[in-house]
């Protein structure tokens, strides 16, 4: 169990720590007045589109493929970020593209937290562990509001794509150690001790 809140809580703390980078920390380098609505209304609409995608397809996959799909595409989806910081580029259109498309991911990762959050706990621990983990987030989030308050806009990019690498390490980990959690009942999961499973089962 020890395993399985360790890497729900490393889920936990990259989507509460880059969720909001994007529209909330970066936009206010290079927006002012109405514009910054703009960057939100694009990050959100990112956010809306992944919830009206995912589950199109989510109950035909392996879950834990569906876990290292959401979480490469949050690391990746930081790169053209960190091209368009460090090149000096200044265009509206493309920040907003990036927002869209970095929240649509993240979002992604966030289904993975609350999809695997009661599902990976016993019933009488569930709620004792999955506040715990949502507390080391929210604390690690007030934390990192201070600490980063001096960051220059790349080490906002590289701070977000390092936390979400954290949660691509910790989805490889639950690729090849874990167990699919799709289609199956509360019952069936929350007691299961984590086991190797086949890659191509």
């Amino acid at each position: 169990m020890r395993i399985r809140f360790a890497i729900v809580t490393i889920w936990s703390v990259a989507n509460y720590l880059t969720w909001g980078l994007m529209a909330f920390v970066l936009a206010d380098y290079y927006f002012t007045g109405p514009s910054i609505f703009l960057v939100m209304f694009w990050a959100n609409l990112g956010a809306s589109a992944a919830g009206l995608v995912v589950p199109a397809f989510i109950d035909k996959i392996d879950m834990r493929n569906y876990t290292l799909i959401s979480f490469s595409g949050a690391v990746l989806s930081f790169i053209p970020v960190l091209g368009y910081v460090l090149t000096g580029v200044h265009s509206a259109d493309l920040f907003y593209a990036m927002a869209f498309e970095n929240l649509f991911f993240i979002t992604m990762t966030w289904f993975v937290r609350t999809i695997y959050e009661p599902e990976l706990f016993p019933t009488e621990h569930r709620g004792l562990l999955i506040g715990a983990a949502r507390a080391i987030a929210m604390s690690t989030y007030t934390i990192s509001t201070y600490a980063t308050a001096a960051f220059a806009e790349w080490a906002f990019v590289v701070y977000g794509m390092m936390f979400q690498g954290f949660g691509l390490a910790a989805a490889l980990w639950w690729r090849y150690k874990g167990y699919d959690v799709r289609m199956k009942t509360l019952e069936s999961l929350s007691g299961t001790e984590v086991r190797p499973v086949p890659i191509y089962q």
